[in-house]
């Protein structure tokens, strides 16, 4: 006898392959095993198992992810060729995707299992990676990519081509221009302020593509900013003044 979870509603619902889907939950609770019958459940209706992209943050979970692929397809083929059959609702899911993955499989000639490499699940850096070297025209790196630990060489590239432009006439040499006004023409400053801008780029980078080229949206938005952090400021320096009163001792004074 199966025992429905509670949420199992709402696990169905994720493996409905023509809507997308946020899976939030605990650890343990069974999020790698949805998103594994996604995976293969778009496979199934797939012309070329490389139609079907898993992106993961972190190669370990790559790895696990492409291993549990492996593991259910090897389980399928295991069960059809034996008269054992699962009983639980969700194995018997799996089967039923799994054996529709092997039916596309052995119709297609794409040996999944003897070449799991087409398996696309893939880190961030190693998709882009892929990206670059497709695209070696598009991409301005060449055919034959390298990823490098040395961001810094990167960055000071990156510097020394933007302030390039303050001797053309374009868009940006008038801001540029600005900065080294403002910064008294001290071009090393100027590359340091830039690097540490680079290095935390996630923190500004969405803002700034969010406003766009608009210098109004630009001032209002850093107006509010400012206003934000000043009242910040103002109620951080009164908690500390409030807990400064509150433990000050007072003492009356002997009279003359």
């Amino acid at each position: 006898m199966s025992i429905e979870l509670p949420d199992q509603s709402a696990r169905d619902q994720a493996l409905d392959i023509s809507q997308s889907f946020i899976v939030q939950a605990p650890a343990g609770s069974g999020k790698t095993a949805l998103l594994t019958l996604r995976y293969l459940r778009l496979l199934s209706v797939s012309e070329q198992p490389e139609q079907v992209l898993a992106i993961t943050f972190t190669k370990k979970a790559a790895s696990e992810m492409r291993e549990r692929i492996l593991q259910t397809l090897y389980w399928a083929q295991e069960i059809n060729s034996s008269e054992d059959s699962p009983s639980g609702q969700f194995d018997q899911q799996r089967l039923e995707i799994a054996r529709d993955v092997l039916d596309k499989d052995r119709q297609n000639d794409w040996n999944l299992l003897e070449n799991p490499s087409r398996l696309r699940v893939q880190t961030i850096d190693s998709f882009c990676f892929y990206l670059a070297s497709q695209l070696p025209v598009l991409s301005r790196i060449g055919g034959n990519p390298t990823v490098t630990e040395d961001v810094d060489q990167c960055f000071r590239d990156a510097i020394a081509n933007t302030l390039k432009q303050l001797n053309e006439s374009n868009h940006i040499s008038a801001d540029l221009e600005r900065v080294q006004i403002h910064l008294d023409n001290d071009l090393s400053r100027i590359e340091r302020l830039l690097k540490n801008l680079l290095y935390n780029r996630d923190q500004w980078l969405p803002y700034i593509l969010e406003i766009g080229n608009s210098n109004d949206d630009a001032r209002s938005y850093l107006q509010t900013c400012l206003e934000e952090l000043v009242s910040e400021s103002i109620a951080k320096a009164q908690t500390g003044l409030q807990s400064f009163e509150s433990n000050t001792r007072t003492y009356k004074l002997c009279p003359w």
